[in-house]
């Protein structure tokens, strides 16, 4: 553990802050009913839906690619504090030429790679399990939820093309019956 300023040359990386935390998934919870179900509309002139009014707007949006920003929203109201290597930080642009301007944001809030980085260098991911996507075919999933005790308010990194790269982050919303939900 680190010392009092969250820094010492005995941490994995004296460059991540380590923190006790508690977890809230209650707190969770209650953002996913605000913000994981957004009304959006498609946008002919783009090409894709738009979900620009109903995101909150103390965070910023990537209408395209928000994925890792969302996931560390989420962690943030969870109780996962900011710190100089992940944070999305409101600045003081009095009027920006868009929302996104208002942040100074760190990749490893925003980038899906990067933020898995981050997390498995620190002490705020206790630990990684790698699922077959076999397993999930065979209809093994309740299993693994079992095993390794998956709960609302876990992160899923995901490799959605199977190219050995992650390209998306998601968050369990819900279990049920055997079945993971997620935002």
């Amino acid at each position: 553990r680190s010392d009092d300023n969250g820094l010492d040359g005995l941490d994995r990386n004296p460059n991540i802050y380590y923190a006790y935390m508690e977890y809230n998934r209650d707190a969770l919870r209650a953002y996913l009913d605000e913000y994981a179900y957004l009304n959006g509309f498609y946008d002919d002139l783009l090409g894709r839906y738009n979900f620009t009014t109903d995101y909150n707007h103390d965070y910023p949006f990537y209408n395209s690619s928000d994925c890792a920003n969302f996931v560390s929203q989420c962690m943030n109201i969870c109780g996962m504090p900011m710190n100089d290597r992940w944070h999305a930080y409101s600045t003081d642009v009095l009027l920006p030429l868009d929302h996104n301007e208002r942040f100074d944001v760190t990749r490893s809030w925003s980038i899906v790679q990067r933020q898995y980085r981050y997390l498995v260098r620190s002490d705020y991911c206790a630990e990684v399990i790698i699922v077959d996507g076999q397993d999930v075919i065979n209809g093994n999933l309740e299993n693994i939820i079992e095993e390794y005790n998956i709960q609302v308010g876990d992160i899923l990194f995901m490799d959605k093309w199977s190219d050995d790269v992650l390209n998306h982050a998601t968050i369990i919303s819900m279990i049920d019956d055997g079945m993971i939900y997620r935002s």
